[in-house]
């Protein structure tokens, strides 16, 4: 739902913070040089330097550049300049002049992926300075000497599967060594309980994640290499209650009896996440707006309103619009449409909270609303059709009690709970929940969204809405990705205890895939295959969620009668527009 950062807007802490930036050790390093802060040229590139010697620190710390720099090239290919990105990333090979130039560069690509490309301005614009690029150096090389200190450099750009909850489902971390997990932080300023919240929420992710590779922690702190100085606190030194607190009220998880068995605390409160959306409701004013009570035409309603829309029926919380005039109202022989119009009289189609900017006189938009939606519902309803026969035939399938017993199936996540989480013993599991509700727990979702079946939380199928391949794959984070052969492989490696029911269930399948989408009947050979091969490859192209984005757009028209993306190729061509980042 929420990334680490978004979470932390929306935590109000105590007087202090949870983790008081007082109560952190702090350790001067020197190095004889210094880092001019208030020149124009450093103010200018203050963001484009963090991220810079962010992406260098982990380079130069014998990690592959294509791994370093992902989030930059996955920005690229959202704004379709992959080869321009490519072209840069050739350069950089340490920390030369041509390498730093361009690693600020690509860094200009992160915005697109983070944010979205309608935020991205050309990276022609990024020509850092000779200062910057000393100021780069210095910083960059006083990480790596903070980092060789604290041991072998075990992993960057961290991730916490298994620790992730319902309430907080992304978020990495920048460093983790022999014994310590660090945050490097360039601000000239001290840092805030923001930041001291970030790297306990971090802290709790690794540890409920229970993979291996977090079980040495026994320091977290703040690095910042502009100013040399280092913040931490030993984790024994953290009070079980503040630990376990966090854990409860920011992330979610399930409030431990005993305050020192905060580590060992299994599940999810659902609770805290009604409370999260209890409070975003009353930050909305709600009014008695219903689209069925209005007839066609073109309406003027208030931000409200639309807030009303979005939490009521499309049960998503309240969009901030803070560049919204007004809100315009279309409707249509049932079809509907909202238009935030600014107060330079743009006018942008709203989908949710986001927008995209239409070209064309609102008229335009009114008039053919109808065709056009009937043309999506004509093309793309047997597409949808299909996805929620696999996502329902996928929920139907049963875990198999005997092999979710053995303890052989542990290492291979024999039983999982919501949210991806491992359960590593079945006895102290079954303690808790009787077998129907471990049975339900344990369960493919079969959750469709765009072009998107889920299994649960990391294994999920691609159907292209272009050719019909289908592509099981198990998902470490958005831009890394295991795929397999077939679904049954991916089921074998990932959660073998479902294999037996989707055998059953493989051999009930007659259904053929509609040939009027390009969808072959061949493609369900993925589906249905009896081979097994657990091997994967490594995959890191996110194409196919830029395809899901088009394709989950235009689904709320089939879900809600609601036009929130609009593509002209559709209303006179019937064909669906090629991915931005294809």
């Amino acid at each position: 739902m929420l990334s680490v950062t978004q979470r932390i807007k929306t935590v109000s802490q105590p007087r202090g913070g949870y983790l008081p930036v007082k109560s952190l050790e702090k350790r001067y390093y020197r190095d004889g040089n210094t880092i001019d802060t208030a020149s124009q040229s450093y103010r200018a590139y203050s963001n484009i330097q963090g991220m810079a010697v962010d992406y260098l620190t982990r380079l130069m710390c014998g990690f592959p550049v294509e791994k370093v720099f992902r989030i930059s090239i996955a920005g690229a290919k959202k704004v379709n300049e992959y080869e321009k990105a490519m072209t840069l990333l050739e350069r950089i090979k340490g920390l030369d002049y041509a390498s730093i130039i361009a690693a600020c560069k690509l860094t200009g690509y992160d915005v697109a992926f983070r944010r979205g490309p309608l935020f991205f301005s050309s990276v022609d614009n990024i020509n850092p300075d000779k200062e910057i690029v000393n100021n780069i150096e210095i910083m960059v090389k006083r990480g790596i000497k903070f980092l060789l200190k604290q041991g072998k450099v075990l992993d960057v750009g961290i991730t916490f599967e298994g620790g992730y909850s319902k309430l907080v489902s992304s978020g990495d971390g920048d460093f983790l060594t022999s014994d310590g997990l660090w945050d490097f932080k360039t601000s000239t300023y001290e840092p805030n309980s923001a930041e001291t919240l970030q790297i306990l929420m971090y802290f709790a992710m690794a540890v409920h994640s229970k993979q291996s590779i977090y079980q040495n922690i026994n320091k977290i702190g703040l690095f910042n290499p502009l100013k040399n100085i280092l913040y931490f606190i030993p984790v024994d030194c953290i009070k079980d209650e503040i630990m376990a607190t966090v854990g409860h009220d920011v992330l979610g998880y399930n409030y431990p009896e005993n305050m020192s068995k905060w580590r060992e605390t299994e599940g999810e409160d659902s609770q805290v996440i009604l409370d999260y959306i209890n409070q975003k409701e009353r930050e909305l004013t709600l009014t008695d707006f219903d689209p069925n009570c209005f007839e066609d035409g073109i309406h003027d309603i208030s931000i409200d309103d639309y807030g009303t829309f979005c939490l009521s029926f499309l049960k998503r919380e309240r969009p901030k619009l803070s560049y919204t005039e007004k809100i315009l109202f279309l409707k249509n022989s049932d079809f509907l449409m909202f238009i935030s119009a600014s107060a330079s009289g743009e006018y942008y189609l709203l989908h949710g909270g986001h927008i995209k900017k239409l070209d064309k006189p609102v008229r335009y938009y009114y008039d053919n609303m109808a065709k056009y939606a009937n043309s999506v519902l004509s093309i793309f309803v047997p597409y949808w059709e299909f996805l929620e026969a696999i996502g329902k035939k996928l929920r139907r399938i049963e875990p198999n009690k005997e092999l979710l017993q053995k303890g052989e199936y542990e290492k291979v996540n024999a039983i999982r709970k919501a949210g991806g989480r491992e359960i590593i013993s079945f006895d102290s599991y079954v303690e808790k929940f009787d077998w129907d509700y471990k049975s339900a727990m344990s369960r493919f979702e079969g959750r469709v969204h765009g072009c998107i079946v889920d299994l649960d939380y990391s294994n999920h199928i691609y159907v292209n809405p272009y050719d019909g391949t289908i592509t099981p794959y198990h998902a470490e984070s958005m831009v890394s990705k295991h795929v397999y052969s077939n679904l049954a492989s991916l089921i074998a490696d990932k959660r073998p205890e479902m294999l037996p029911g989707f055998e059953n269930s493989r051999k009930e399948t007659t259904t053929a895939l509609p040939p009027q989408n390009g969808l072959q009947e061949e493609s369900l050979e993925l589906l249905l295959s009896e081979k097994i091969d657990t091997t994967s490859e490594l995959v890191y192209d996110t194409g196919m969620y830029a395809a899901s984005r088009i394709m989950r757009g235009l689904q709320y028209i089939y879900d809600f009668n609601l036009i929130c993306d609009w593509y002209d190729d559709i209303l006179y061509s019937n064909s669906l527009p090629e991915p931005e980042n294809n």
